[in-house]
């Protein structure tokens, strides 16, 4: 037991450098020495999906479940990867795994929302953002999410407000000032569009 507290010790020192290769290796070397311990998978299942490794993420996240099957944070986690790899059967009933367990858990309602986004329904997906803002979150993340469910509802005015909200919280985020940038380049090109045909 001590060989893989040692282990799993300097496995975190090697992912906090960004050594995420030599994390994954003192990792899996600690299983040798107790292969049933669900932080060792946990750990694995965190980096893998740091390095897009969605399916082995999936794998390990699996095996902490194995172990321990209350552990919502897990199924969301699982639900979030499924989302992304766009199977959404499997990515449902993980998150609904994790909001049976705990049903004021912040993070779910996040992922409830993005899973609701990719499958279109943006209604739904305002509504778990939302929830998890109404739980606590102050994530740029939600705001970034309901700026775009509101844009593909074609409602840019809100899109626009949340877009905003999200830059005021992470002011650095390449991605929502981009997004901004072409909802206001739109606004733009509708106003002078309309001014140029006398459209009130």
């Amino acid at each position: 037991m001590k060989q893989a507290k040692d282990l799993i010790k300097a496995a975190s020192n090697f992912f906090k450098k960004g050594d995420m290769d030599s994390a994954i290796a003192n990792l899996n070397l600690a299983l040798k020495y107790d292969s049933k311990n669900p932080d060792i998978y946990r750990d694995l299942a965190v980096i893998y999906s740091k390095k897009g490794q969605k399916d082995l993420a999936l794998r390990n996240y699996k095996k902490v479940v194995e172990i321990q099957p209350k552990d919502f944070k897990v199924y969301a986690n699982m639900g979030d990867l499924y989302t992304q790899k766009k199977r959404f059967k499997e990515a449902l009933t993980n998150l609904n795994k994790s909001l049976a367990i705990n049903p004021n858990y912040v993070v779910i309602h996040y992922y409830i929302g993005n899973y609701f986004l990719k499958t279109g329904e943006y209604d739904k997906a305002i509504a778990s953002y939302k929830k998890s803002k109404s739980l606590g979150s102050k994530s740029a993340r939600i705001f970034f999410g309901m700026g775009m469910a509101y844009k593909y509802k074609g409602e840019f005015g809100l899109c626009e407000n949340c877009l905003q909200k999200s830059l005021s919280i992470n002011p650095n985020d390449t991605k929502t000032k981009e997004a901004l940038s072409k909802i206001q380049g739109s606004k733009q090109a509708m106003k002078k569009f309309n001014a140029e045909n006398k459209i009130i």
